[in-house]
């Protein structure tokens, strides 16, 4: 009994050893760069007074432009959106 036991977990574990082998994909695939990278971070404004705010911005890697996102009311009161 104890060999029949020795002999299963043997092939048990030379059959899950296959699978796993077969189961590799020998090819790297490397992702593609985006153009455009999102990065959340902080500003500094000096008008009337110094106040520290943080957003989300969006750069263009091939140019180096960069714009905020901004939200608030618009002048008809409805809730708007962009990109500046």
């Amino acid at each position: 009994m104890l060999i029949s036991n020795r002999l299963f977990l043997c092939f048990t574990l030379a059959l899950v050893v296959v699978v796993v082998l077969l189961g590799q994909d020998k090819t790297t695939t490397v992702a593609p760069s985006s153009r455009f990278q999102l990065m959340q971070g902080e500003y500094h404004v000096n008008i009337s007074g110094s106040i520290t705010e943080k957003n989300l911005f969006k750069i263009d890697t091939a140019t180096g432009k960069t714009w905020i996102f901004n939200t608030g009311l618009g002048p008809d009161k409805k809730l708007y959106q962009e990109w500046d």
